[in-house]
């Protein structure tokens, strides 16, 4: 396989560690594809059946932009990140409570509140709040 020939040059793995490491990231890549788009389903089920396939898409384009982002800028070797079920439920709720016009309209609705969320984090950041994470349960 030229793929884990060039792989071990790069890292220094041994060729067998690097097959390995290569079967466990398209592992992990296929499981969390099969989450992002469940938990699209789960977002924009309030939009009617019609919008749960463009939520499945949106949800996989989302977690691919973002698995591409961390890995360039992630500061850690360990990182890990995923669309959660969380987020999908408190996104769902909005959406049910908005009760938009539209399915572009509860599109827009989304992606606004995610643009919203990631400028809080920004904020944090600049802030640096992270420190006070620690203090944050998880679910």
């Amino acid at each position: 396989m030229i793929g884990a020939q060039s792989l071990q040059g790069r890292l220094s793995l041994p060729r067998a560690v690097a097959l390995r490491e290569v079967a466990a990231g398209i592992s992990v890549g296929i499981l969390a594809a099969v989450a992002a788009m469940g938990h699209g389903m789960i977002a924009f089920a309030p939009l009617g059946p019609d919008a749960v396939g463009l939520g499945m898409a949106a949800a996989l384009a989302s977690s691919v932009v973002a698995g591409v982002m961390m890995a360039m800028l992630g500061s850690t070797r360990p990182l890990v990140g995923n669309t959660s079920a969380s987020t999908a439920l408190l996104t769902g709720s909005l959406l049910a409570a908005l009760q938009p016009a539209s399915i572009a309209a509860g599109m827009v609705l989304a992606m606004l509140v995610a643009l919203l969320a990631a400028a809080l984090i920004f904020l944090a950041a600049v802030l640096r709040l992270g420190q006070w994470a620690t203090f944050v349960p998880t679910p």
